[in-house]
């Protein structure tokens, strides 16, 4: 098993997960698979692109096998307070 960044070109295969993972909810929704390619795509190339996101992907003879989503948050500075500038979201682990 190979954990890694995902790219670009792992988008195809995050977008499909994303759309099993969320079976349940989409089962009445008004979005259709092919609506939700466009839309997660975008969404995930601007991610990688961000350098806010970033999505580590568990690989198995080629294939995903899992994902992880952490976006990291700027914080407002304040006098007197740690220099670190970030709060992490960590989603779909």
């Amino acid at each position: 098993m190979l954990v890694r960044l995902a790219t670009s070109e792992d988008i195809p295969q995050l977008v499909q997960m994303r759309w099993d993972f969320s079976e349940e909810e989409h089962a009445n929704n008004v979005v259709t698979f092919e609506e939700f390619i466009q839309i997660c795509s975008e969404f995930l190339l601007k991610a990688i692109q961000s350098g806010d996101w970033y999505i580590w992907i568990a690989e198995f003879d080629g294939s995903l096998v899992s994902h992880m989503y952490l976006q990291l948050i700027h914080k407002v500075p304040r006098p007197g307070k740690s220099s670190d500038p970030y709060y992490g979201y960590v989603t779909n682990v």
